[in-house]
């Protein structure tokens, strides 16, 4: 290993390799909010590599929009889970596991 510059150079070569295998995924929250994701998901697409919308299997909207725009979507029912008016950390979470 030959130091330079206060860097290790396979540590360098290291880090360059991870930066290649970077990759950006995002998660989006929406549950009978389709008419605003339809404004913001088309931009959205393209900030990512991969896109996930975690919804509710009654949110036909939403469901609709994903499958015209080609984003993988999840529907689950944890937003309301135990009574609560909506949990979004719990959808987040969803879409964290899948």
């Amino acid at each position: 290993m030959t130091h330079r510059h206060g860097y290790c150079e396979h540590d360098r070569d290291r880090g360059h390799e991870r930066n290649r295998k970077m990759r950006l995924k995002g998660i989006i929250v929406c549950v009978d909010y389709a008419d605003v994701l339809a404004w913001t998901l088309p931009h959205n697409i393209r900030q990512f590599d991969e896109l996930l919308v975690v919804t509710t299997g009654r949110d036909l909207h939403t469901r609709r929009l994903c499958e015209h725009l080609g984003v993988r979507r999840i529907e689950t029912d944890v937003f309301y889970k135990g009574g609560v008016p909506f949990n979004k950390g719990a959808g987040i979470n969803a879409g964290l596991r899948a």
